[in-house]
């Protein structure tokens, strides 16, 4: 009896690198931020998947759709589940493809070097996965415009002023008690800015508005209140981009915020731990803040 012919290997697929959004929008920037990197080290095209076995987006995937297209990225966006392969393992091969699921937060150097055709799912939370490509993504993540009057009179007075960029996460964070930082962490680091920044005047961008007017009530405090905020993620990180200076949250939207601005004399304070219910991974705050951020005591 003739051996069975054996099957003939899976063809290898390329010209393509794939992303699996999730999260919300400071995520999907960094998820953008590494897929672009692989795509130009291949000369290939980059497709962003926006399919999240995790979360119903509160407007649906057509709502992330019209979010995205608002910047000039350079991928396409698809909606389909990735096949099993991708989940339950960390790297797999199926159908010819590489599936890479980012095993650890923070910097792994191995996703840099990940072939053509592969499909990535993970927060990548590190500008060390694009930093020799900083002036391309720079370029790509242009935030839209003003277009409320009371955000314009917002973004006058924060052109007119030596405006410190302040983000308070709370909300989604008290929910699930994750890593809340404590007004004394904000308070300490603005004291910083105002010995080292003169008529420092800050901004204070949040979640929970109605938290924020009772823990910062100086003379030299604004908290930023804008109607349509909440629908538009573009809005308040726009007019953090804008500010000369930052204090972030451990928070993705709060970190584009202050990588986004083109002061070129900017202090940005950073906590120092970025995840602190992450005890097993004490190189996190290396990996994901900017060597010239300094780390600030939570």
């Amino acid at each position: 009896m003739p051996e069975r012919e054996r099957s003939a290997p899976a063809r290898v697929v390329d010209g393509l690198i794939e992303v699996i959004l999730h999260g919300r929008l400071g995520n999907w920037l960094f998820q953008y931020s590494v897929g672009r990197r692989l795509a130009l080290t291949h000369g290939t095209e980059l497709r962003l998947n926006l399919f999240d076995r995790f979360k119903v987006y509160e407007g649906g995937v057509s709502w992330v759709s019209r979010v995205l297209r608002r910047l000039p990225l350079r991928a396409r966006m698809t909606v389909y589940p990735p096949l099993g392969a991708l989940y339950g393992r960390r790297l797999g091969i199926a159908n010819g493809r590489t599936y890479y699921e980012e095993p650890r937060y923070g910097y792994n150097a191995e996703v840099l070097a990940l072939p053509d055709g592969a499909c990535l799912r993970g927060y990548f939370q590190s500008e060390r996965y694009f930093r020799d490509i900083a002036p391309v993504i720079r370029e790509e993540i242009i935030l839209p415009d003003c277009q409320d009057d009371s955000a314009r009179a917002v973004e006058d007075r924060i052109r007119n002023a030596n405006a410190v960029a302040v983000h308070v996460r709370r909300t989604d964070y008290v929910a699930a008690r994750w890593d809340i930082l404590s007004p004394a962490y904000y308070a300490r680091a603005m004291d910083h800015v105002r010995q080292r920044v003169t008529g420092a005047r800050f901004f204070i961008f949040s979640d929970d508005v109605m938290w924020c007017r009772h823990h910062f009530r100086e003379t030299d405090c604004e908290v930023v209140d804008l109607p349509g905020a909440d629908a538009d993620p573009f809005v308040d990180l726009r007019l953090m981009a804008l500010c000369r200076h930052h204090i972030i949250a451990n928070s993705s939207y709060s970190w584009w915020g202050a990588w986004l601005s083109a002061s070129p004399d900017k202090i940005v304070m950073a906590p120092s731990v970025w995840l602190p219910n992450l005890p097993d991974n004490p190189t996190l705050a290396d990996d994901v803040l900017c060597p010239e951020w300094i780390r600030w005591p939570v």
